[in-house]
This record gives C-alpha cells, sequence and structure tokens, in this order.
C-alpha cells in the first residue's frame, strides 16, 4: 500500500483485527464471510475493501481521522432516510469505520449518451427534498462532526486557505492572485450575507456528488461516500453535479439541459420561493461553490504523502482560480 501510508491500514495486525469487527457484525444479520477481503480502493484518507459473503458482496471503510464523521454521517443518515443510502450492517465512528451492503449498479454504468440525462432529471428532486429535510438536522449532524461551512464562516475560510497555501513551499497562487482573493472578501462577505437571508436553510451539501457515488437500483437512487459533506448552502451541491454531466454526457454549461437540470433541482425548493427568485438564488450560489469544494480539500498532513501531494499544489488553486472566474475583482 504506496498510498496512505501513515495511516492505520498500512500497520501491521490492522487487517485482521478489521476482519474480527466485519465477522461479527455481519453475523448480527445473518451473514458469513465466504472469502478473504479484497482492497478495491487505496486513497490517503480511506480505504475500501470488497467483502464476499453469503448474501453477496459488503463493503467496509476506513477513513482517516480527518474524514472520521463519515462513519457517523452515513449511519445517521440510513437512519433518518433509508431509502436514499445504501444498507449500513453497522458503524464504529470512533475508528471511523463503516460497513454496507452492495448498493447496486451506480449510476455511471447506466448513463451513456445524452438520452440518460433523465436519471439526473429524476434523482436530482429526490436530492433536493433530501436537503430540505436535513436541514431541521443541522444541530443533530454538527454533533456528528459535519465540517461547519456555513455562509457567515467561509469570508474567514477563504483568508486562512490563502495563507496557509502561501506558507506551503508547493501549491501557490501567485502573488497577483493572492491580492486578487484578498479583495474579493468583502463581495464574498456581501453575497454570503444575501444567501443568508435567502428563504433557502442551510443544510447538507454532499461534497462530491456525481455519477460516481450514486447507485441506481429498482428505480431507487442511493447516495453514498459522504466524507466530503459539510453543513453549508445547498445549492453547491450542483457544482459537481455539473461537472459530472459534463464529463460523462458532454452536456455543457450552454446547453439546454443545463437549465432544464436546474429547473428539476429546483423544483422541490418552490414551497420555499418562487421559481423565478430561485434561480437569482442559484446563481449567487455558483458563484461560490468553488470556495467550498476547495475547502474540502484541507486535509490533515498525515492525510498526504509526497505522490498525493497534488491536493495543495493543483485542486486548491485550481479551485480558487475558478472562483476569481466567476467573481473578477477588476
Amino acid at each position: 500500500m504506496s498510498a496512505g501510508n501513515n495511516n492505520e491500514w498500512s500497520q501491521a495486525g490492522w487487517l485482521p483485527s478489521a476482519t474480527s469487527w466485519i465477522e461479527a457484525r455481519l453475523s448480527q444479520d445473518g451473514l458469513e464471510i465466504l472469502e478473504p477481503l479484497e482492497q478495491v480502493h487505496l486513497r490517503p484518507w480511506s480505504t475500501v475493501f470488497r467483502v464476499p459473503t453469503n448474501r453477496g458482496n459488503a463493503y467496509f471503510k476506513a477513513t482517516s481521522p480527518a474524514l472520521r464523521h463519515e462513519a457517523a454521517v452515513t449511519q445517521a443518515l440510513f437512519d433518518w432516510r433509508p431509502n436514499c443510502i445504501p444498507q449500513v450492517y453497522a458503524s464504529d465512528p470512533d475508528r471511523g469505520w463503516l460497513l454496507l451492503a452492495d448498493g447496486g449498479t451506480l449510476l455511471r454504468e447506466w448513463i451513456k449518451t445524452e438520452e440518460d440525462i433523465q436519471h439526473w432529471e429524476s434523482l436530482l428532486p429526490v436530492y433536493a427534498e433530501f436537503q430540505k429535510q436535513l436541514s431541521e438536522k443541522v444541530n443533530d449532524l454538527l454533533k456528528l462532526g459535519v465540517p461547519d461551512r456555513r455562509l457567515d464562516t467561509l469570508p474567514h475560510k477563504l483568508t486562512a486557505l490563502t495563507n496557509d497555501l502561501e506558507t506551503r513551499s508547493s501549491g501557490q497562487l501567485s502573488s497577483l492572485e493572492r491580492a486578487k482573493l484578498l479583495n474579493f472578501l468583502p463581495k464574498l462577505t456581501v453575497l454570503c450575507k444575501q444567501l443568508s437571508h435567502a428563504p433557502i436553510p442551510q443544510s447538507l451539501h454532499h461534497g462530491d456528488l456525481h455519477d460516481g457515488n450514486i447507485f441506481f437500483h429498482d428505480g431507487q437512487y442511493d447516495f453514498f461516500d459522504w466524507g466530503d459533506c459539510s453543513l453549508t448552502h445547498p445549492f453547491f451541491s450542483m457544482r459537481t453535479a455539473f461537472v459530472s454531466i459534463e464529463n460523462t454526457l458532454g452536456i455543457e454549461e450552454n446547453s439546454p439541459y443545463h437549465d432544464r437540470l436546474m429547473h428539476a433541482y429546483l423544483e422541490p425548493w418552490t414551497t420555499l420561493a418562487p421559481s423565478a427568485e430561485l434561480v437569482d438564488i442559484f446563481r449567487a450560489a455558483e458563484r461560490v461553490s468553488p470556495l467550498c469544494s476547495a475547502l474540502s480539500w484541507q486535509l490533515s498532513p498525515s492525510d498526504l504523502d509526497t505522490e498525493d501531494s497534488y491536493t495543495y499544489t493543483e485542486a486548491i488553486p485550481s479551485l480558487l482560480r475558478e472562483l476569481l472566474e466567476l467573481n473578477p475583482t477588476d
């Protein structure tokens, strides 16, 4: 395991211990492991093992300390809305361990052409309704360790993130870009206040809502991989969704499909504001959303190794440049 070599799953004795925990939890549901666990995913911040059982595959995920809230959040979401989350067999929030049933086929495997845009058109209202309900669970989610990126915190977080990049030997923005970000702070403060005063409550934002993090089975869509989630403006989730749609289906922002999907997502929110106002709020949220994405890349030093230092050398500066492009200060 070259990635994540500072994490517990690279340590001797970890896998037998994890396997014992998995066996004990599965046995409570009458399942038994048939073959050795197979590692199918490895990143510095998490790893996933396939667990063959007498009732099909289960999946075990372990996360680094920075993302341990994922286990608790996924368990809570399954308890609150089991029709939107893959079945959770067990979770251990203290260790960041999560044991899930096989969720079915990834959405990515279902959508191949523009005609398949109907899947996104069907699932986005489901996701929006889910967010509406979760807006009543903000305090519960904070207690579970969900990162607090609510709108009033974002100007300070942008300043801290810019300063953090400046102290690193790599991944720095140019002095001109840093100056532009600082000049943008007053406008960001105004934008955040406008969004917070709008009739859309802050809620759970998935953080990585793409077609590889959604299962589709029996007409149902299940959302998983909540490690990048945060509490912030719910409309921020659409940034990654649109990137995913463009990457998979080639549907760009100027396509008629773009507005069609935006309105599909906004429809459940029309109980809180008229459609025209929602579009204005959506456009304002689009201008801030890259910042929230950049903040999700802030991992602790132990979560990074040399091979994966691109999190600072590429991802964060790129997202901050996108923020500047959407908010020119000249």
